[in-house]
């Protein structure tokens, strides 16, 4: 997975481990949260069994392969020396040609071909099998090279059926991932609804559902968070000591427009908010965001739910 997959997984563990400690207690006024903690629990034990499977070593196909192709390149090779002797004994020199397999062709060769032409080797030997005992094959050894034929063609396929079983299993983690998504903005709604009466709670529910940023060391193209914001709703994105210079940069993903600005006041504007359009980008300084405040608040007065990315990009 990438860095942004494995930040928003981090976030969807990070509701859970929210869930398990709190969800007793509010489903006390809200019984229906129980309801869609269920299905989000549901969804993100899917997103990790996807993540677990997109993230599974590959290479142990790719190396059984090569050792299965050359252990059949090599008898190959063997015997198709020893009919190559045989056919110019015998003043026959085009089936010699047809016979001669050099190691260096094998090496070139694509699988499908290595195995073809090992096949006809095989033919070959088996219909002069008699004749060509005295150049050192028996027949163990011809047998020997027909299983290692039928080996190498029985797992010839396996690296790309793992490879289309890796992108499978990220497809379905997308999948996954928007429909807990889906829940997650439900939740969030239950729990505004809530927030009054449990206002720690409330704050501490924000925490866990902002995606951060976990790659380490440089700057990250990654955003430093990504939200979904519900209908009708203000989201405290992130809270930071107020320095005018300091940058954002916030990027709408919806087709709804949105507000946002620096606040005094958790989860409202105390001063005029600035649009953030649909579908844009833009990057702004708290200055600009308002003239105070530790806390950056969006609110959504659209019907409805708005994504968002957010970077803090320092001064």
């Amino acid at each position: 997975m990438n860095d942004r997959s494995e930040n928003r997984l981090s976030r969807n563990l990070k509701v859970i481990t929210f869930m398990d400690k709190h969800e007793a207690e509010l489903v006390v006024g809200a019984p229906v949260l129980a309801t869609f903690v269920a299905q989000y629990r549901t969804k993100i034990a899917e997103c990790v069994q996807q993540a677990q499977n997109a993230s599974g070593d590959i290479t142990g196909a790719s190396e059984q392969k090569t050792y299965l192709r050359k252990t059949m390149s090599n008898l190959g090779v063997s015997i198709s020396g020893a009919l190559y002797a045989y056919f110019l004994s015998v003043n026959n020199a085009k089936d010699a040609k047809k016979n001669y397999l050099p190691k260096s062709t094998m090496d070139l060769a694509r699988d499908t071909d290595a195995y073809m032409e090992c096949k006809k080797i095989f033919e070959s030997a088996q219909a002069n099998s008699a004749a060509i005992v005295p150049f050192s094959v028996t027949a163990l050894k011809i047998t020997e090279l027909g299983n290692a034929i039928d080996a190498f063609f029985a797992i010839i396929e396996d690296p790309q059926d793992e490879r289309i079983d890796k992108t499978t299993a990220l497809v379905d983690f997308e999948i996954a991932m928007r429909e807990s998504d889906a829940i997650l903005v439900i939740i969030a709604g239950i729990m505004l609804a809530q927030k009054e009466a449990f206002p720690a709670l409330h704050l501490r529910f924000l925490g866990a559902i902002a995606i951060d940023n976990n790659r380490g060391g440089g700057t990250s193209a990654a955003p430093n968070f990504e939200f979904t914001i519900a209908p009708g709703t203000f989201y405290t994105a992130t809270t930071i000591a107020y320095k005018a210079t300091q940058q954002f940069k916030a990027v709408n993903l919806s087709a709804q427009s949105i507000n946002w600005g620096i606040s005094n006041a958790e989860g409202s504007f105390t001063h005029p908010p600035i649009i953030l359009p649909a579908a844009a980008s833009r990057t702004q300084m708290s200055a600009s965001l308002g003239a105070s405040g530790d806390f950056l608040v969006f609110q959504n007065t659209s019907p409805e739910a708005v994504s968002i990315e957010l970077w803090v990009l320092g001064e």
